[in-house]
């Protein structure tokens, strides 16, 4: 494929983005086309005047032209990209940045569920089988396949918004949890026994960390997240009504499991809120480098440009690579109030 012939499949992709974008009221816009076999991750971000998001309507003709230029840039040695990655002035100047190697999280930008496939029968989230497939499908040369890919075949990662390598006990956590995006039919799963009788004892139950997360013990600023979401899990029990502690402890097992999704909820929140409102824009950045570190992942691009002595809530509505790693920290922390409710309520390791 020659310069010319990608310059025309940037061309159509830039036209299809303008006409999807409101006439005005807009300064930047932002995309992220991610796909594995028919499993396709799809953001549209448009920044206001006053520096607010929101997230609009993926057009399909966007879709399949992104898809298009996917094709035309596969190379026999090194397979066809996962991503593309753009971004839009509003005077119609693009730039593009294709994915090769980096690990690509599907629909983890806070505000923007995924937007389902039309076919039900497709995952939204890649698993292990589909990435095996997708090598399949385009294969790249041995020294052109990333370590975390790797991890993800040999070890049957099929949750992508868990990191590298499973560590011991983590697949069998997200099945529990009942969160797997990959897994329509989790959300259905047995509820487990109660470990104790009322919110007293949930209060002085011992709690254990995700499994992926002990190696992060001690380590710069995780140990203060991890104080704090316990002391929001506990705070939300101490504050539920009457009617919520019905439904924990109560023999209906659908209330029981629509009560915990509701704690599990309102502490994540609160937690979000209260590290947003402390942190400055230098905090989240070393959190996560401090996690990719400890797990051998790769450093988190874009993010050199930030400021890091401003405050993270004014600086994550300019930085959209900042507003990435939030993304990511917020998973993060889910997984760590999620376990520590569910230790608290059914038992260590549950």
């Amino acid at each position: 494929m020659s310069i010319e012939d990608l310059a025309v499949h940037q061309r159509a992709i830039v036209d299809a983005w303008w006409e999807a974008m409101p006439r005005s009221g807009w300064v930047m816009s932002y995309i992220t086309w991610a796909r594995v076999v028919n499993a396709t991750s799809r953001d549209l971000i448009a920044v206001r005047d006053d520096g607010s998001e929101v997230y609009l309507a993926f057009p399909e003709p966007l879709s399949e032209r992104i898809a298009a230029y996917r094709e035309a840039l596969s190379d026999p040695e090194g397979g066809w990209p996962i991503a593309i990655e753009m971004r839009m002035d509003a005077h119609g100047s693009a730039q593009m940045r294709v994915v090769w190697n980096d690990r690509v999280w599907f629909g983890l930008h806070p505000g923007a569920p995924l937007q389902p496939n039309p076919d039900p029968t497709v995952p939204e989230v890649p698993n292990a089988e589909m990435w095996r497939l997708e090598l399949e499908l385009h294969p790249r040369a041995a020294d052109r396949v990333p370590d975390w890919w790797r991890s993800l075949i040999e070890l049957g990662d099929a949750d992508n918004s868990v990191p590298g390598p499973l560590q011991a006990g983590q697949a069998e956590q997200t099945e529990q949890a009942g969160h797997s995006s990959a897994d329509p039919g989790a959300a259905s799963a047995p509820v487990p026994p109660l470990a104790v009788d009322d919110i007293d004892g949930a209060l002085r139950a011992p709690v254990t960390l995700p499994a992926a997360h002990r190696i992060m013990v001690g380590a710069w600023g995780w140990d203060v997240v991890y104080e704090q979401v316990n002391e929001t899990v506990v705070e939300t029990l101490r504050g539920l009504g009457d009617e919520a502690r019905g439904s924990l402890f109560g023999a209906d097992d659908d209330r029981r499991r629509d009560a915990v999704d509701a704690v599990i909820d309102a502490a994540d929140d609160r937690v979000r809120t209260e590290l947003r409102e402390e942190w400055f824009a230098a905090t989240p950045i070393r959190l996560l480098r401090e996690w990719n570190e400890r797990h051998g992942q790769p450093d988190p691009q874009g993010l050199g440009a930030v400021d890091p002595a401003a405050r993270f809530a004014d600086e994550v509505v300019r930085s959209y690579p900042l507003k990435q790693a939030e993304a990511r920290l917020n998973e993060l922390v889910r997984e760590v109030v999620e376990r520590n409710l569910r230790d608290r309520l059914f038992g260590a390791g549950a």
